[in-house]
């Protein structure tokens, strides 16, 4: 089976998803759009744990895609936020 089919996975996507229903990611563009995904800030291939509240944040589908494709290497462009800070978390200016 796979974890993300897990009941405990299933309730804990729930939860973060009830209590920020919006993308993080588009927020800091200065939009409002829900999210239908919940994302690992820190990939699991990479050491992320995987029911970590603090390791977790809500996404809609697009930036959810972009930001899996940058983790895996690929080159993406995330943009910056309203601030002019780069809304990649992986970016170098934000670590």
């Amino acid at each position: 089976m796979r974890l993300y089919d897990k009941q405990e996975w299933k309730r804990v996507r729930r939860a973060i998803l009830a209590e920020q229903p919006l993308c993080v990611m588009c927020h800091q563009l200065g939009t409002l759009r829900p999210a239908t995904d919940v994302d690992h800030i820190l990939p699991i291939t990479q050491g992320g744990a995987w029911y970590d509240i603090d390791n977790l944040q809500p996404l809609c589908a697009s930036h959810h895609s972009v930001k899996t494709l940058g983790d895996k290497g690929y080159a993406v462009r995330m943009g910056a936020g309203i601030n002019g800070v780069p809304i990649d978390p992986q970016h170098h200016w934000n670590k």
